[in-house]
């Protein structure tokens, strides 16, 4: 893909499927295969810079280890904790996901409504099946306000772990999968 992107820096979409996109280059078009797609966002007509990641936030939920956290006690101020959170997630993803996106099972609906109820309570989940990064964060913000947790799974990203997935961006355009084949069309 290095190559790739190499020789034609940019492109725009002109057809994207399930398993593969098509590209116009200044060059010519190019079929872009998935291998094992496991999300996208893309549309045609739209272009941009060519880049390929192995570090991206987006790439935190499909490389790392995942935690779900429970809180146990109650913080020593809910609302700032919740703020907290907040900022602490949204600058992990950087814009490329929403924070709430870990809470009850990917629903954003309710989502911090029922974020707020458990930290007023002192009790419930606060996370589940979020990125080891993720955890952290809200851990160590769970820890500043004196709020008691419970995780289950890793809650320590691991620099040694090799990633798995890749991260294709077209502009604000992407694909995840763990690997990509080029073809002149």
């Amino acid at each position: 893909m290095t190559a790739f992107i190499a020789q034609h820096p940019t492109a725009t979409i002109t057809r994207a499927q399930t398993t593969y996109l098509e590209l116009q280059t200044e060059e010519g078009s190019y079929r872009i295969k998935f291998k094992e797609k496991a999300e996208a966002k893309l549309k045609p007509g739209h272009g941009g810079a060519l880049a390929c990641f192995t570090q991206h936030p987006l790439l935190l939920v499909h490389n790392e280890e995942t935690a779900t956290v429970y809180l146990h006690s109650k913080p020593k101020d809910p609302q700032a904790l919740r703020e907290e959170i907040q900022q602490a997630i949204t600058a992990l993803y950087q814009g490329w996901r929403d924070w709430r996106s870990h809470f009850f099972g990917w629903r954003y609906a309710g989502a911090e409504h029922l974020l707020v109820r458990n930290l007023t309570e002192g009790s419930g989940m606060l996370l589940e099946r979020a990125p080891a990064s993720v955890a952290q964060v809200v851990l160590a913000a769970c820890e500043k306000y004196g709020a008691a947790t419970t995780v289950f799974g890793s809650a320590a990203p691991d620099p040694t772990v090799p990633a798995v997935f890749c991260l294709l961006c077209l502009g604000s355009s992407y694909v995840i999968a763990k690997g990509f084949e080029v073809a002149a069309m």
